[in-house]
């Protein structure tokens, strides 16, 4: 007597294993899905963008957090951005100081060796760069800013970052828009 395949197969045991075989395959290896790992205010208004030495970087996992009220002097705001992907990078961070005037609209800090503020940018290489090294360093403008929990901020920012070798890159073009997460 023959049997075809389909009567010797359990229906069940057959649904397993497509489950088993679609399930397997929606991962690489290694890779990991974690809540730390998701995107921090990416929406189409909130943003983190600027060229380096002329190649468009958009970053799509952002955050923003501000020191607050009781953090002891100076205040500090620091803004990152990176590929939401492993490697994570290219990544930018920004770290500001707050300025005698203040945390205001029109806020314009200069990032560089002779300033506490810095913008840190790791390469899609992971090679590191930082306008502490430079001399003329970054400006970076604030077009708005509300200190506020669950406030904003927005601007742009360009200028030069080095690496410890002294290659130097340029940054152009940078703008933000941003929810503080705190």
């Amino acid at each position: 007597m023959k049997y075809s395949l389909m009567k010797k197969v359990n229906p069940l045991a057959a649904f397993l294993l497509l489950i088993i075989l679609f399930s397997a395959c929606g991962k690489k290896d290694g890779q990991v899905s974690t809540v730390e790992n998701a995107p921090v205010n990416s929406s189409p208004s909130h943003f983190i963008k600027y060229k380096l030495d002329g190649v468009q970087i958009t970053c799509d996992s952002l955050s923003a957090m501000r020191d607050t009220a009781t953090s002891p002097n100076p205040h500090r705001i620091v803004i990152t951005g990176s590929a939401s992907a492993s490697p994570f990078l290219p990544k930018v961070e920004i770290m500001i100081e707050e300025q005698n005037t203040g945390w205001v609209q029109g806020l314009t800090v200069t990032c560089n060796s002779a300033s506490n503020s810095y913008v840190f940018v790791k390469d899609a290489s992971a090679v590191i760069y930082n306008s502490l090294f430079s001399p003329t360093g970054v400006n970076l403008f604030f077009s708005h800013l509300t200190y506020n929990p669950n406030s904003s901020l927005s601007g742009t920012f360009s200028g030069s970052i080095k690496n410890v070798g002294s290659t130097t890159k340029s940054i152009t073009e940078g703008s933000f828009s941003l929810v503080f997460a705190n």
